[in-house]
């Protein structure tokens, strides 16, 4: 199934069934199970993290994740000392999206450098102000110190405790699902929607005592739809907290967590956030159209243009670094791709037209870096394929953006940042242009296969 045919089965699913009343461990459950019809029809070229259900699949990234927040505390115990300070206004995002606090260096949401590394480099921190949202210090981790401290114990354990997860189909909710999709599918969602609604409600109720010790009066978070953040959400709802989800990346009208909702409970899902900060009036128009809720309106509030983007807007600038200089004389047509793990882009590196006219910066989605060596090799198995995608991956955007005659991806927001450096993208996904139809209208947008 494609894309618009997963969002029509769920809109049908959300129009024809209580999707509303489905819990599970005082979780509803829905959104959950709206993630894993999405994740289950997408084929994942590479993906190193393979989503947080999959982490007793893949066990060593979690371990890895777990075994350096304990380094981090164990050499660095102030980080750990911060879960005891007090904090207003509490930023719960992927560590990437921090970047964008450091003065001296632009950051962007895709550049996976390490925070206390840039701090102990001599970098301050710098307030931003959204609109009148509220002064944020980006400087924090999740709630003050590495949260893979205690985030994966407790999932163990809610694992471990649960009995209901067994291969029988025994809730409502995936007995009807069952007679949409089937019953071998129905049984792989419930259980690992289950395992997720498991491990929100353990990490949620043990988050409430911390979110009142630390006096926390509004929760902000990227990127909602990961467990974590949903534990956090949950628990901020459970105490009147509002909880804001500020944009990180492409939010289109069919997204699995930001479009085209038909069913919303009258006082909300308690694992989707209050409101939508969103960039841009597209995005605002997509969060009004399903925020019917009366405690999600406004669902949508402005706070304008991407980090970077302003940036931009404001003159910033940052140096080209000697690598990207040297690509430059050596090469007439430099492309930058940027990658997300659905989009299959090795086979369009091999198979395409027109793809041998340009030396290729490929900027790997972080969740692909620990596979980076295996990609690596795939790529250099392409007859006549110039490349780099190391330094292109922990590269900022702002250099690349500067260097490259051309922007291409599948649907990556990097494609609106592109416009703002006057260079073209050309998408090579389907869903591409339904996620940019302003960049479409305006000529900084088209397919692959058609150019400009």
């Amino acid at each position: 199934m494609n894309h618009n045919d997963v969002m029509k089965l769920v809109n049908s699913i959300e129009r024809d069934l209580p999707v509303d009343q489905w819990t599970h461990r005082g979780v509803q459950i829905w959104p959950l199970m709206r993630f894993e019809i999405f994740r289950q029809s997408e084929k994942r070229i590479f993906d190193g993290a393979n989503g947080w259900s999959g982490i007793f699949i893949k066990f060593p990234p979690a371990l890895r994740s777990f075994l350096d927040a304990l380094k981090v505390c164990l050499v660095r115990p102030s980080v750990f000392l911060n879960l005891f300070g007090k904090t207003q206004v509490l930023v719960a995002s992927h560590s990437s999206f921090q970047k964008y606090a450091y003065s001296g260096k632009i950051f962007d949401p895709y550049a996976d450098r390490n925070i206390l590394e840039e701090r102990e480099a001599g970098h301050k921190t710098q307030k931003w102000e959204f609109n009148g949202l509220c002064p944020l210090n980006l400087s924090g981790s999740l709630l003050g110190f590495p949260w893979a401290l205690f985030f994966y114990p407790l999932k163990i354990i809610s694992r471990l405790r649960d009995k209901t997860l067994g291969t029988n189909l025994n809730h409502p909710a995936f007995l009807e699902m069952a007679k949409k999709i089937g019953t071998d599918p129905a049984q792989k969602m419930q259980s690992s929607v289950m395992a997720s609604a498991n491990t929100i409600s353990l990490v949620s109720k043990f988050l409430v005592p911390i979110l009142k010790w630390k006096s926390v009066k509004k929760l902000l978070v990227t990127a909602y739809y990961s467990e974590p953040q949903m534990s956090l959400i949950l628990a901020a709802r459970h105490l009147g907290i509002p909880s804001i989800d500020l944009q990180h990346g492409v939010q289109a009208r069919d997204h699995k967590a930001y479009g085209s909702w038909k069913k919303i409970p009258l006082d909300g899902f308690g694992i989707l956030p209050d409101q939508f900060a969103v960039w841009s009036n597209v995005e605002m128009q997509i969060q009004k159209e399903w925020s019917l809720s009366p405690i999600q309106k406004p669902g949508a509030l402005m706070i304008g243009p991407s980090p970077l983007v302003l940036l931009k807007k404001l003159g910033a600038n940052d140096p080209i670094p000697e690598w990207l200089s040297q690509l430059r004389l050596q090469n007439s047509k430099i492309a930058l791709l940027s990658v997300q793990p659905t989009v299959d882009f090795v086979s369009f590196l091999k198979e395409s037209p027109r793809v041998s006219d340009y030396f290729w910066l490929i900027r790997l989605h972080p969740r692909m870096k620990g596979e980076i060596s295996k990609i690596a090799a795939a790529l250099a198995e392409i007859p006549n394929l110039q490349f780099e995608v190391v330094k292109s991956t922990s590269e900022t955007l702002f250099p690349l953006l500067e260097t490259c005659d051309m922007h291409v991806t599948g649907y990556s927001t990097v494609a609106t940042e592109a416009s703002w450096f006057g260079k073209k993208t050309m998408t090579i996904h389907p869903f591409g242009p339904q996620c940019f139809p302003e960049l479409v209208d305006a000529g900084f947008l088209s397919p692959w296969e058609t150019g400009f």
